[in-house]
């Protein structure tokens, strides 16, 4: 891992030595991460960015007792609430229930349709 010096051109524009696109396995079109830090500017390859962040988040989880699936199954409930808040669902439950209760037992819907019933 050596030094490199590479000038910036017109419009902050700089090119990444080829040996070092190799070694990061850098394509045409990749993104990258510039991390600056007190000593200067750090370019990480982005996925390497968000594995680290990856990592974080999963340290922070554990160090509150919360597992992965935990985490997963409240956003789950989450969006569900949202949703059904935003298309007013919970109306539609209490009316599905409502009919539910009425609904005549052992008859199927299309038989219901098929003889005119509601």
């Amino acid at each position: 891992m050596g030094t490199q010096v590479v000038r910036v051109q017109g419009k902050g524009q700089v090119t990444i030595p080829v040996e070092i696109r190799d070694k990061l396995n850098l394509k045409k079109g990749d993104l990258v991460t510039f991390v600056e830090t007190d000593e200067g500017v750090i370019i990480k390859p982005a996925e390497v960015v968000v594995s680290e962040a990856l990592d974080e988040i999963g340290k922070a989880l554990k160090q509150r007792g919360i597992s992965l699936e935990e985490l997963m199954e409240r956003g789950r409930e989450i969006r569900e609430s949202v949703i059904r808040e935003e298309y007013e669902l919970a109306e539609i439950d209490r009316l599905a229930a409502e009919i539910g209760a009425r609904w005549p037992e052992g008859l199927a819907a299309k038989e219901a349709v098929a003889e005119g019933r509601r």
